[in-house]
């Protein structure tokens, strides 16, 4: 499945801004294939594999009712907005969507579907055109719970709204606005030597110096007791302050590469595998 041909329901998220995993930004370069195919974890190639027995369960639990998979939903008009639904119920005319939950078990409190999710949810609905949808969700691998969602024709009419605008920038190559530091430190283009003059920032910047002064204040006031410490523990490993431990001191051993000696013992070999790495560095100068 080519994914950089049409906007799936896993990618509107991203495109609202409200993605945990990816920003808009990261969304339009994987779009205009200039990212590297993302290799399967152990999460997604399990959350993948455990979809067909919670449809299992889901069928068990609406027996009677005529659960099908669903072929592809393609928009009739904006053939780039491509549904892939996990099912369909045909019986009760709603979508079924199946969702495998390990680690944020915590974001469906009060039985509310996270936002991340209820959008995709919400674009299988517009594209359609059903009113419901059941989340089947397994948590932890063994608390089952159907949620429902209810169409809001508003909100799912803005929702294609903003993924049209989006693939806009993808057929123009015309990437979003970044909305991150992570956005600008991944996909910015650096301008050795530009410099800019930073305007309405006077209240912030004397703030900003003022937490500092007192940052390296107070962090001072910290080395020179725990300075203390350390010589009122002279040879010992460990101190204690009425009868709890406050400290401890003790030798730590490792072993690591001597990088210098290896690289003019084996000067080809280092070479060979030598990787150059760059990183934008911000310092402050106040």
């Amino acid at each position: 499945m080519n994914r950089t041909k049409f906007i799936g329901g896993s990618d509107i998220a991203s495109i609202l801004g409200i993605s945990p995993w990816k920003t808009a930004l990261d969304l339009y370069h994987e779009k205009i294939g200039n990212t590297e195919e993302i290799e399967q974890t152990e999460p997604m190639r399990w959350g993948k594999k455990l979809e067909s027995p919670i449809l299992s369960e889901y069928k068990e639990r609406h027996a009677g009712s005529d659960v099908t998979a669903s072929p592809e939903i393609v928009h009739p008009k904006y053939r780039y907005m491509v549904g892939h639904l996990d099912a369909f119920n045909n019986t009760e005319d709603v979508v079924v969507e199946i969702k495998n939950i390990s680690r944020t078990a915590k974001q469906w409190a009060n039985d509310s579907i996270p936002t991340y999710y209820r959008c995709q949810v919400a674009y299988y609905c517009a594209l359609t055109q059903r009113d419901t949808a059941h989340v089947a969700i397994l948590f932890h691998g063994s608390q089952y719970k159907e949620l429902l969602y209810e169409s809001d024709k508003e909100w799912e009419e803005n929702l294609l709204m903003e993924v049209e605008k989006f693939w806009w920038h993808v057929q123009n190559r015309k990437p979003p606005a970044a909305s991150t530091i992570s956005d600008i430190i991944n996909h910015g283009n650096v301008e050795d030597g530009k410099s800019i003059e930073i305007d309405d920032f006077d209240e912030k910047i004397v703030n900003l110096k003022n937490m500092i002064d007192k940052k390296n204040s107070i962090e001072e006031e910290i080395n020179n007791i725990k300075s203390e410490i350390q010589f009122e523990m002279g040879d010992a490993t460990e101190a204690t302050f009425q009868g709890s431990t406050i400290a401890t001191w003790r030798e730590r051993k490792c072993n690591r590469l001597d990088t210098k000696k290896y690289k003019k013992s084996n000067p080809d070999l280092y070479q060979q595998f030598c990787k150059e790495n760059s990183t934008r560095v911000f310092r402050l100068s106040l």
